[in-house]
C-alpha cells in the first residue's frame, strides 16, 4: 500500500521538481523566461492555495459496507492510519449535475473506515468543479473541463481527476428493481396495501451516456395518501401502497432540474389493489455464522388474499447490536448480514415505515480467531494500455481476524471484472493465498475504466479496485495552469504544473516555451535535472514550473511537458499546460 507523503517527504518532492532560488550572481533570473524559480516553501504554499499538493495518494475503492470488518483484534494499540482510497478514481459528471464521492481510510491492520464526511475537500479549478459546503459528499459540476479534487485526511491525501462536460439532459426513465435487484423497465407491477417496490429514474443525456439520478431527482406521487414515495437518501424511490386505487393508478413523478434550464420529468403509474399485507415474515428466523462469515436473510409478506410475495429488497434492515454484526440495506445485496465479533443480535425487517408490518430473527456470531477480516485489493498499475501488451498485477492482501495470527496458506480468493471486455484475466479468477497475499494479472482490453471485485468466499473479506484502460498515458496526467495572486490582486507567480492522478510513474523528458508566434525555447538539459531530478513523477504527484512572462500576454503563452513511462517503449506523450 502506498503511503501519502508526510509534511517533510512532501518538502523534499518539492525539491526534488523545482529548483530553489537559482539566480545569478547580480540577481537576475538564469536562462530566460521561466527560469524565476522561487523557494520550496513557497512552492508547496502555492500549490496548497489551488488545492494541490505535492504528495502522494490512494485511488482504490471500499470495502463490506464501508467498515473492512472491523473488530475482533486482540492488539492493545490502535491501529495507524496508512492511505485514503477515493472513488471513483475519474468522475465524469455534466454541468450543473453531481456524483456521489466516497473516501475510506486504511489502517496498517487491513482495517477500513469510511471517512466521506470526515475529510476536507479542495479543487484546483473551482469553475470547473466544486464540493458544495451543504454536500460534503459529491462533487458538482460547474463548466465544461478537466480539473483536480484533493481529499485530505489527517496526513494522508488522494487526488480524483474530474472530467465535466457540457452534455445536456435529454430525457428520463423510470425502471423497477426486482426481488434479484435487477433494473426492470415499465409496467410496475400491483402493489397490495402495505406493500413497496424501489423505482430507479436513470437520465439520459445527449452524448449517449446515462446516470442514476434516483437521489438527485425530486420525488413526488399525484396522491400521495394512495401511493407514498420517499425522498431522500436510502428511501429515494421507494414507493408504497396505502390503499386501493384498482383499477385506477397513480402517476409518480421523478424531475431532474439541472442549472437554469427547465429540467425533465418521467412517471409511472402504480396500482394499489385490494389485498393487503397482513405480516411479514424473515428467513432463515434463527442463524449461526462465524466472525467474518456472511449469512443472507430474505423478507416474505403475506397478503390477505393468501398469496406471498419477496420483499428482501423494498424492507428496512436493521440490526440491534451493529458492533456485532452489520447488514446491508442497500443495493447489492439487501439483508445480506456479517459476523464483526462474537456475541448475540436481533435482525429486524420493517416494511413501509409501518410498525405494524415488523419481523425479526436471532443471529449468533462464533468466535474465528483465524478467519479472514479484511482484503485490500491493489491494481499495480491502475492504468494500463488498450491492446493486451501492458499489463496490471491485481494484489489482494488477506487480514485475520486477530493481529499476530496468520492466514492459511491456500485460502481461495475470487477476482471477478465488472466489463465483459475493457479488463482481461490471464487467469480463470480464482487464486490462492501465500503468505496472506494472492496475485491475477490482467490486460487491457477496450477503452475504459473496469470495476474488479475480490473476496474470500462466504466471508467479509472483500475489497474493490478500478483498473483503466487506455490508448494514452496523457489521460491520467493533468494539465494545472495558474496566475497567482496577493490580497491586493498583484500577481505573485505563474505556474504551470501536471498531476498524475494513477500510480503508474513517469519521467519529464522536455519542456517546450510558445507564445503567440509559435515555439519559444526549450528547457535545457540543467533545468530539466532540476525540474525533473531524476526522479519519476510518481502517483499523486504534482511538477510545476513558475516563471515570469516578459510582458507577454498570458492567454498567449503555454508550455508543453513531454513525458514518458520509461518501462513501456513507445509511451512518449504530451501536456499541454495553459494559464486559466
Amino acid at each position: 500500500m502506498m503511503q501519502a507523503n508526510d509534511g517533510a517527504s512532501a518538502m523534499e518532492n518539492a525539491n526534488q521538481f523545482v529548483a530553489a532560488d537559482r539566480r545569478r550572481q547580480d540577481g537576475g533570473p538564469v536562462g530566460g523566461d521561466f527560469s524565476r524559480w522561487v523557494n520550496p516553501l513557497k512552492i508547496r504554499r502555492l500549490l496548497q492555495s489551488v488545492g494541490v499538493v505535492v504528495g502522494a495518494g490512494l485511488l482504490l475503492a471500499g470495502c463490506f459496507g464501508g467498515s473492512g470488518g472491523g473488530g475482533g483484534s486482540s492488539g492493545s494499540s490502535e491501529p495507524s492510519l496508512v492511505g485514503l482510497e477515493a472513488s471513483p478514481p475519474l468522475v465524469q459528471v455534466p454541468v450543473g449535475f453531481s456524483e456521489a464521492l466516497t473516501v475510506t481510510a486504511q489502517f496498517d491492520d487491513g482495517s477500513s473506515r469510511e471517512v466521506t464526511d470526515e475529510v476536507a475537500w479542495s479543487s484546483a479549478d473551482e469553475t470547473i468543479a466544486t464540493v458544495p459546503a451543504d454536500a460534503p459528499a459529491r462533487v458538482r459540476g460547474e463548466g465544461g473541463g478537466e480539473t483536480v479534487l484533493e481529499a485530505r485526511f489527517e496526513d494522508q491525501v488522494a487526488l480524483l481527476q474530474v472530467e465535466v462536460s457540457d452534455a445536456t439532459l435529454e430525457g428520463l426513465e423510470i425502471l423497477w428493481l426486482d426481488e434479484f435487484e435487477e433494473e426492470q423497465v415499465e409496467p410496475v407491477p400491483p402493489l397490495a396495501q402495505g406493500q413497496s417496490i424501489r423505482l430507479v429514474v436513470r437520465g439520459v443525456f445527449e452524448d449517449g451516456s446515462s446516470r442514476d439520478l434516483t437521489r438527485v431527482a425530486q420525488w413526488e406521487s399525484a396522491d400521495p395518501d394512495a401511493v407514498s414515495v420517499g425522498a431522500v437518501g436510502d428511501q429515494a424511490g421507494l414507493v408504497t401502497g396505502r390503499r386501493q386505487t384498482a383499477p385506477e393508478s397513480v402517476n409518480v413523478t421523478a424531475t431532474v432540474t439541472a442549472g437554469d434550464g427547465p429540467g425533465e420529468a418521467a412517471s409511472a403509474a402504480v396500482t394499489v389493489t385490494d389485498a393487503v399485507v397482513d405480516s411479514i415474515s424473515i428467513s432463515p428466523g434463527m442463524e449461526t455464522v462465524n466472525q467474518s462469515g456472511i449469512v443472507a436473510f430474505g423478507a416474505v409478506a403475506r397478503l390477505s388474499d393468501d398469496t406471498t410475495v419477496d420483499v428482501t429488497t423494498s424492507v428496512t434492515w436493521s440490526v440491534d447490536a451493529p458492533d456485532i454484526a452489520t447488514i446491508r440495506n442497500t443495493a447489492p445485496n439487501f439483508g445480506r448480514a456479517a459476523g464483526l465479533q462474537p456475541g448475540n443480535t436481533t435482525v429486524k425487517a420493517i416494511l413501509g415505515g409501518d410498525e405494524n408490518l415488523t419481523d425479526t430473527a436471532f443471529l449468533e456470531v462464533l468466535e474465528a480467531p483465524a478467519a479472514p477480516r479484511a482484503l485490500r485489493l491493489e491494481a499495480r498499475p491502475n492504468v494500463i494500455l488498450a491492446g493486451g501488451e501492458d499489463t496490471t498485477e491485481l494484489t489482494a492482501t488477506v487480514f485475520p481476524n486477530v493481529e499476530g495470527r496468520t492466514i492459511v496458506d491456500g485460502t481461495p480468493v475470487r477476482f471477478v471484472k465488472l466489463s465483459s471486455d475493457v479488463l482481461n484475466f490471464s487467469e480463470d479468477g480464482m487464486r490462492e493465498t501465500f503468505s496472506g497475499v494472492a496475485t491475477l494479472p490482467a490486460t487491457g482490453g477496450s477503452l475504459g475504466i473496469d470495476l474488479v471485485f475480490a473476496n474470500v468466499p462466504d466471508t467479509i473479506a472483500e475489497g474493490l479496485a478500478f483498473v483503466r484502460v487506455v490508448d494514452s498515458f496523457a489521460e491520467v496526467v493533468v494539465p494545472l495552469g495558474f496566475i497567482q495572486r496577493d490580497d491586493d490582486g498583484n500577481i505573485e507567480a505563474y505556474i504551470f504544473a501536471i498531476g498524475n492522478v494513477s500510480n503508474r510513474q513517469f519521467e519529464i523528458d522536455g519542456v517546450d516555451v510558445f507564445d503567440a508566434d509559435g515555439f519559444v525555447r526549450e528547457f535545457d538539459a540543467e533545468e530539466l535535472d532540476q525540474l525533473n531530478d531524476r526522479v519519476l513523477l510518481g502517483r499523486g504527484q504534482v511538477a510545476a514550473a513558475f516563471g515570469s512572462l516578459d510582458g507577454r500576454d498570458p492567454d498567449d503563452v503555454s508550455l508543453t511537458f513531454l513525458l514518458r513511462e520509461p518501462s513501456v517503449p513507445g509511451s512518449e506523450f504530451e501536456i499541454e499546460v495553459v494559464l486559466q
